[in-house]
């Protein structure tokens, strides 16, 4: 199954939340408004101007580590992964344990197809945070590139534990059990997801296709 359809539901936008995790403290006054002129550019997917404004800040203050969070989004969004990681990289001299950075290099090591690098990144968030839902999801989804199918389930289940009303965690676990050959267990997966979301974008689809798959797996048996 392509990427498309097992990550982007992870988050709507590469990056989007990216900044919450870290602060103003210590920032100029001009620097502030910059990075907050950035966030709001980054709100209006006005991606190229954020990119400006964050990179204004880091010419004063090379090592900002906000300003480096934000042009890492900004590249992103904008289709420039690799730079974007470059960014991240800096970042994670400034700050070795920030979950944050380790979270979207993962996200962004998926959006290039390296699947084994964004495990390892996932895992290094996941070791310093284990209590973040969306890391084990997020590693799950990595697992699932990799065809690891069990490790993927075990991830989902932990993802359900700590957030039980997730449809999307639902939707990628059913369709790991798909892949699995696991027709009921999809089946009760994918129900669950539109209990959850009635209008999920993809449940819909994917509970035909285990219909049908199903169908046809029992008519072999015959």
């Amino acid at each position: 199954m392509k990427i498309a359809s097992r990550l982007y539901c992870i988050r709507h936008g590469i990056l989007c939340g990216l900044l919450v995790s870290v602060t103003f403290f210590g920032c100029a006054a001009n620097q502030t408004a910059n990075i907050s002129q950035g966030q709001s550019e980054m709100q209006s997917q006005n991606h190229v101007a954020a990119l400006e404004s964050f990179r204004e800040v880091r010419k004063r203050e090379p090592r900002n580590l906000v300003a480096l969070l934000g042009e890492s989004a900004a590249l992103g969004e904008i289709g420039h992964l690799k730079e974007a990681l470059k960014v991240l990289d800096d970042a994670l001299i400034l700050s070795p344990n920030n979950v944050t950075v380790f979270y979207n290099q993962g996200i962004l090591n998926m959006q290039l197809g390296r699947f084994r690098a964004a495990e390892s990144c996932f895992s290094s968030a996941i070791a310093i945070n284990p209590e973040w839902a969306d890391l084990f999801w997020s590693r799950g989804t990595a697992y699932d590139e990799l065809a690891e199918w069990d490790k993927a389930i075990s991830d989902y289940n932990e993802a359900l534990h700590l957030n039980p009303h997730n449809a999307n965690v639902y939707n990628n676990r059913a369709k790991t059990r798909l892949s699995m050959q696991d027709y009921d267990g999809a089946m009760a997966d994918i129900e669950e997801a539109l209990r959850l979301d009635p209008v999920h974008p993809k449940a819909s689809g994917i509970k035909k296709e285990i219909e049908e798959l199903s169908e046809t797996s029992s008519r072999g048996r015959r």
